[in-house]
């Protein structure tokens, strides 16, 4: 339980710093976990698109040239939804028959996640969209609402655990010294204890 509780609570903040809508993101990061792509790194690469095309749509020279290579243009996706301008893009780089140009374009619009997400590219759009079929069909496509939930139990999980410690806190500070003393004095019978250690606690 605590495990799932952890990784619900994972996916609550990487979607919440993708950008994106949360059925989508966790479609995506199912998709990116079968090829062993870790959720964070996505949620990073689907940030650092956004920030790319946006530098593109913006007259970014480097960006626009990037999706010229790919056989695209910013108009091509300026409004289409974040989810799906990243199964486009990672269609056309899994089209380009140089390593070395898949990784450098992956890099230039994902940033440095971009070459871990290369594995997840190889099927391009189809093997993508099959993976988020998938996941709804296993119900691993979650709402806002199912991930605030997961992030509500995260939340109490650690305040039950900061109740606890305080707890213990309090049972040391209040029965320390009888704790203490009584440490001493099993020290002082198994001769462990030096002779002004042992007066000093018997005068105590």
């Amino acid at each position: 339980l605590s495990d799932a509780i952890n990784r619900g609570d994972e996916l609550a903040k990487a979607a919440s710093k993708s950008g994106i809508a949360a059925n989508a993101f966790t479609e995506l990061a199912y998709a990116a976990r079968m090829a062993d792509v870790d959720v964070s790194g996505l949620s990073t690469a689907l940030k650092k698109m956004q920030v790319a095309l946006s530098t593109a749509n913006s007259g970014g020279k480097t960006q626009i040239s990037t999706l010229a290579a790919l056989g695209l243009k910013i108009e091509d996706l300026r409004d289409l939804k974040a989810d799906e301008q990243f199964e486009i893009l990672a269609d056309r780089i899994s089209k380009l028959k140089d390593p070395a140009d898949k990784a450098r374009a992956a890099t230039e619009l994902f940033g440095r996640a971009g070459a871990d997400l290369l594995p997840m590219f190889e099927q391009g759009a189809a093997g993508i969209e099959k993976l988020r079929k998938e996941a709804i069909a296993m119900g691993k496509s979650l709402s806002g609402e199912e991930l605030a939930r997961f992030q509500e139990a995260d939340d109490a999980v650690k305040k039950l655990g900061e109740s606890w410690d305080s707890l213990f806190d309090t049972f040391i500070i209040k029965a320390g010294p009888a704790t203490a003393g009584f440490l001493n004095f099993t020290r002082a019978m198994l001769g462990g204890l030096t002779e002004a250690e042992r007066l000093r606690i018997e005068l105590e």
